[in-house]
């Protein structure tokens, strides 16, 4: 993990995901109240997504402009096709609009394929609107070869791609590379959805191929020098991360992720055990995406 400065702020390690802080059934004064609470306590970097409902709406409405936002898109602009030229530049000023900025700090095509990538529309509209100032930072979220495929052939400034104990596919190449061209990395489910939460298959639900993994394993927190879970899978993540963004809707949820995140990256000796011993439990179906 390495200090990152924007905009003349250095950004947070924990930056707060806002999928479910954009919920039409989570109310707008615990959205409200939730957003105060993050702000007082240090949190500064915002993960949104043109997909995650009244979000992008709520962040421009209760974030002060100190703090960072990013946010995703290439899809969903009536009247233009996903991941073409317009629909990243008209989707930008949309949510240029929505958060009330004049420029996002940190804009992302959000998990455009190869073959869309390949058309290099959405690319060259980033990066069109990164150098009209409507964005600081340009990049890609995603997984596997559509990551690859966008940090090879893009110029990029940041990635966010998947990255918790149960899920290390981007630490074999991508997250290597992006080192290698001095790209950003932002790691998405640091948590892998806690999959330590269910006795049983959560069958159906988004966490069940993370279950599935998370039981292969035959570990426990303590054996890393760590207290539960949470934060043995944060500091994990934040080894090899610039940033970790995570979501919930309780403070007191994020405030014991703060304390784990306070503790820093696990040792190095630590991630290591815990990527060799994945790599040792890779029985091929790893760089599925999940």
């Amino acid at each position: 993990m390495n200090s990152w400065n924007l905009a003349g702020v250095t950004i947070d390690p924990l930056g707060y995901g806002a999928g479910p802080f954009g919920a039409e059934s989570f109310p707008e004064s615990e959205a409200a109240a939730l957003a105060e609470y993050l702000q007082q306590n240090g949190t500064n970097l915002f993960d949104t997504a043109r997909g995650y409902g009244l979000s992008e709406e709520r962040l421009g409405r209760y974030l002060k402009p100190q703090s960072l936002v990013c946010t995703k898109l290439g899809y969903g602009v009536p009247g233009v096709a996903d991941w073409s030229y317009e629909a990243v530049r008209r989707g930008a000023a949309e949510a240029r609009h929505k958060l009330g900025r004049g420029a996002i700090d940190i804009l992302l095509l959000h998990s455009c394929s190869q073959s869309d990538l390949e058309r290099g529309e959405a690319l060259r509209a980033l990066h069109d609107e990164k150098a009209a100032g409507g964005a600081r930072l340009i990049g890609y979220s995603g997984d596997n070869e559509d990551l690859l495929f966008a940090l090879m052939h893009g110029t990029l400034d940041v990635i966010m791609t998947s990255l918790n104990v149960t899920d290390q596919a981007s630490l074999q190449q991508a997250i290597p590379l992006a080192r290698e061209k001095g790209v950003r990395v932002i790691a998405k489910r640091p948590l892998a959805n806690a999959p330590w939460r269910y006795s049983t298959l959560p069958a159906g639900q988004y966490v069940e191929e993370y279950w599935r993994r998370f039981q292969t394993f035959e570990i426990k927190p303590a054996d890393f020098g760590t207290q539960t879970w949470e934060e043995l899978f944060l500091r994990f993540a934040l080894g090899w991360a610039d940033a970790v963004v995570a979501g919930t809707t309780k403070a007191e949820h994020w405030s014991e992720l703060q304390q784990a995140a306070a503790q820093g990256p696990l040792p190095r000796e630590h991630l290591q055990q815990l990527h060799d011993l994945y790599n040792r439990k890779n029985p091929g179906w790893w760089t599925g995406q999940v």
